[in-house]
């Protein structure tokens, strides 16, 4: 896929090549008064193909002849085929519908994106209007087959789906700022080779003046009991985010004795093929990490009912399945750390590196803060 398959929004800075985070969301003074954009329909000039809660009812509802037809070769399977629809009916995915929907040769798993979390970083706590505030970095890591895209579709209304405006609304959300995200699965050739039209919700952010994208992320605390293991902490609500989602750097496995390390490459010019906040394409190629420091708005998790203890940070990405990938086992990662407080109350902390899981990379990528 090239980056010219990226759209811009008319009236908008141009914001493509190599972006920092910091600089993308440091433009939003030029963009005082900035409308959304008139948001485009989602294809669907193929009919759906509703995928029900169930492993035998995903098998049901294939066409009766599904398996007797040859899997196209990719060069047959390009740009020119209408891509399939997928709906999700609003039932999150699970590993068991995955392995079915490629056993039956519905989708391949060479389409697919793994969404990974990368260990949180940079933990500090930030004093703010009598709030105890945890911050940090964080990063969300593609290592599947093919990219993870998401388009932003039709505006949100009782008209377009019902069932997705009841939950919008039982999330408290703003419906008059929320547009349908649509899950594109792509060909070996960078052609769309399924449409999931209700993936998700983006949200309108009039601080950064740009859609950012639902159900990505969830932040939570957990303490460390007295039996070694972990246990949400009680009135500490998680913390669903949803973030612009670009190609910032490049990885590889680090190739040594942990297969969770991974390294920083150097990629070459303008191969960042998702680099626009403003465009209504976002998303992370494969071997590709999205970055957030913990400046950014967002980045924090409020602490100030936390007694002084031990406690791990949780960054779980995907944390309701609503986007298909390949392996829904690896995407939790956690760092641990020590809240400490003296005599007046005022919280500092220690990084317990030893208890985390997910990847990691030995050397934090740049920007990271």
């Amino acid at each position: 896929m090239s980056s010219s398959a990226i759209g811009i929004h008319p009236g908008t800075l141009d914001l493509r090549g190599s972006r920092s985070r910091h600089w993308i969301d440091g433009q939003t003074d030029a963009l005082t008064g900035l409308a959304p954009a008139p948001l485009p329909a989602v294809d669907t000039s193929a009919p759906a193909l509703s995928i029900a809660p169930s492993p035998a009812s995903d098998l049901a509802a294939l066409p009766a002849d599904a398996a007797a037809q040859p899997t196209p070769s990719p060069e047959a399977a390009g740009s020119l085929a209408a891509p399939l629809q997928l709906s999700r009916d609003l039932q999150p995915w699970s590993q068991d519908r995955v392995n079915d929907l490629i056993a039956a040769g519905t989708v391949k798993a060479s389409w697919l994106p793994d969404i990974q979390a990368v260990v949180p970083e940079k933990l500090l706590i930030q004093r703010e209007h009598q709030r105890d505030l945890l911050r940090f970095s964080n990063s969300i890591a593609n290592t599947g087959l093919n990219n993870w895209q998401v388009r932003r579709g039709v505006q949100l209304t009782e008209e377009t789906n019902p069932a997705l405006m009841a939950y919008a609304r039982s999330l408290g959300l703003d419906t008059s700022e929320l547009a349908v995200t649509a899950q594109e699965l792509l060909h070996e050739d960078g052609s769309i080779a399924a449409v999931i039209p209700d993936a998700a919700l983006s949200e309108y952010h009039p601080e950064h003046k740009h859609f950012h994208i639902g159900e990505t992320a969830e932040f939570s605390i957990e303490r460390l009991d007295a039996t070694g293991g972990w246990d949400p902490v009680t009135g500490l609500d998680a913390v669903k985010t949803t973030f612009c989602l670009i190609d910032v750097n490049q990885i590889q496995p680090a190739g040594g004795a942990d297969a969770d390390e991974y390294e920083i490459i150097k990629s070459p010019a303008n191969a960042n093929v998702y680099n626009d906040c403003f465009a209504d394409v976002q998303g992370i190629q494969d071997g590709w990490i999205d970055r957030y420091s913990h400046s950014l708005q967002g980045q924090e998790v409020d602490i100030t009912s936390l007694a002084a203890g031990t406690y791990r940070l949780v960054v779980q990405v995907n944390p309701s399945q609503w986007f298909l990938e390949s392996d829904y086992s690896n995407n939790l990662s956690t760092i641990g750390f020590d809240l400490h407080r003296n005599k007046r109350g005022q919280a500092t902390l220690t990084e317990r590196p030893e208890w985390t899981t997910g990847i990691w990379f030995d050397q934090s990528p740049n920007g990271m803060g």
